[in-house]
């Protein structure tokens, strides 16, 4: 699937394992949503371990520390762009 970097419509990029795959020529919100997640489900595809970040936070989710900070922070991104492409399906 193409993919271009995050332009101006995507006010939260997605998670780091994403970043730069935002579906090419897909608009905002309905159409780019779920080629999103298509993308993420890909990744963890061709990865054959799945999710690298999920498996990270649930390894560190009661460890104190950077790469716990880290991993709350990418998820937090990824929750952020998913409830703007949701906002932009809305309007």
């Amino acid at each position: 699937m193409p993919s271009v970097a995050c332009g101006r419509h995507c006010r939260s990029p997605p998670a780091p394992v994403l970043r730069g795959r935002c579906p090419a020529g897909a608009r905002p919100g309905a159409e780019r949503l779920p080629r999103a997640f298509g993308a993420w489900f890909d990744y963890m595809a061709d990865d054959r371990r799945g999710c690298f970040l999920t498996s990270v936070a649930t390894e560190f989710d009661d460890r104190p520390g950077p790469v716990r900070d880290a991993v709350i922070a990418a998820l937090s991104r990824w929750s952020a762009y998913v409830l703007d492409e949701l906002g932009a399906a809305l309007e």
